[in-house]
């Protein structure tokens, strides 16, 4: 019975291509000179039944109609073209990889075609496909045996951009062993354990996901020479990172991306003395931004002062400034003040007698001068010496008195009115 319908299935194709259009002689597609290229873009098609492709295709594109390929006329339809080496279908709401067989594709092409699953059915196990688009579809995780019949294929090149991707099974990627780029941007991912099960990968994009860290497969050694973090939520990078290990084992030939991270600049101190030291491992470490502290929000990581830092909370350009300002106010203040001060406190000290009148002349010869008084008076008489003291004195009617009690003779004070006055 199932042979019976697989003949009636050719018997069908087959009068289907005698009833056919050429797509390229009827100018319904545009087809180079050679008619090798055919461009069958948004034609509304729903099923290629009544059109023919000329035999000689090489690549084909089918963008942006109804296509599902859910029949086998339609299927037969592609697999007679035994020179297709590039075949694009984006745009066509497939649901999942059609399967097709005995192909011999190089590049194939399912961008935006309903995809929930990367599964690629059994008819691809001879396949040579070297590059495979599975982008802008919502595949959400990639489970280990998605790709197992694609072990023999060798291809080079995956592109899996904004699928959803949640998860990547750590031996998912295993059967691509010749894989060489792997695009995975505008996801979901937080990890990439599936990098050590690929030894020959040599560029990987991981733009635009979930990663809060780099990961530690980074430090494994292998061919990878190109890594893209850019976009993702990566706010710390220290000496835990895989790029101190590549500084210190001197992979010079690596390289990463990692623009638009919100980096914390007190907890990535080591990140910015790494960059402004080795350029060579950041490409765009010229563009790289502080997101935190809010002083620094949007200072280029590489012009950032770590010893004008202020991971405290303080603000410590303010701090300092003041604290210029309050040295300098206290040393002019002291140059000012204190040496006025000084010298009136030393003639205070002099002058501290009551009623004390400063004797005109010379302050060293001050004690010669009483005595020649008292000798004036009393010839003969030696004045007694006299030492300034600091005891306050006080005036009465009764004379000078001391703050001890004592009181000067009053003979003492007739013979000193004697005395002449400078008054």
């Amino acid at each position: 019975m199932h042979r019976c319908s697989i003949i009636s299935l050719l018997i069908v194709s087959l009068f289907h291509q005698l009833w056919s259009i050429d797509v390229c002689q009827s100018g319904i597609c545009k087809c180079s000179k050679n008619s090798n290229i055919v461009n069958c873009d948004s034609k509304g098609w729903t099923s290629l039944e009544g059109w023919d492709f000329p035999s000689d295709t090489v690549a084909l594109t089918l963008v942006n109609n109804h296509l599902k390929f859910d029949s086998m006329a339609d299927r037969l339809k592609i697999e007679s073209l035994t020179k297709l080496n590039v075949f694009s279908l984006n745009q066509n709401p497939l649901g999942i990889i059609p399967p097709f067989g005995r192909l011999k594709l190089l590049s194939f092409s399912l961008q935006d075609t309903s995809l929930i699953s990367a599964k690629f059915p059994s008819s691809y196990e001879n396949s040579l496909i070297q590059f495979v688009s599975l982008s802008h579809n919502k595949i959400q995780s990639i489970h280990v045996d998605d790709f197992s019949n694609l072990h023999a294929s060798g291809m080079t090149k995956l592109h899996l951009d904004d699928v959803e991707l949640q998860s990547i099974d750590p031996n998912a990627l295993t059967p691509l062993n010749q894989l060489q780029a792997l695009s995975l941007k505008r996801n979901h991912l937080k990890s990439c354990e599936f990098l050590s099960t690929l030894p020959l990968l040599s560029s990987i994009k991981l733009d635009e996901n979930s990663f809060m860290s780099l990961p530690q497969q980074l430090s494994l050694g292998g061919n990878i020479k190109d890594y893209s973090f850019t976009s993702n939520n990566i706010s710390t990078i220290d000496t835990s990172s895989p790029l101190n290990v590549w500084f210190t084992q001197n992979f010079t030939n690596r390289q990463i991306s990692l623009y638009k991270n919100p980096f914390d600049c007190c907890s990535s101190q080591w990140f910015i003395r790494f960059i402004q030291s080795a350029t060579h491992f950041v490409s765009d470490s010229s563009i790289l931004e502080c997101n935190s502290p809010k002083d620094v929000l949007g200072k280029k990581l590489i012009e950032i002062d770590l010893n004008q830092l202020n991971c405290d909370g303080s603000n410590k350009s303010w701090w300092t400034t003041f604290h210029i300002g309050i040295v300098s106010g206290i040393s002019l203040t002291t140059l000012l003040i204190v040496p006025p001060v000084v010298i009136f406190y030393r003639r205070r000290r002099k002058h501290r007698r009551s009623g004390y009148q400063e004797i005109p002349g010379n302050d060293e010869n001050l004690y010669d001068d009483i005595n020649e008084a008292y000798s004036a008076i009393r010839p003969g008489y030696q004045a007694p010496s006299i030492v300034p003291s600091e005891t306050p004195t006080q005036t009465t009617n009764q004379g000078v008195y001391a703050n001890d009690g004592s009181s000067i003779h009053q003979d003492d004070v007739s013979q000193r009115a004697a005395v002449p006055s400078d008054d």
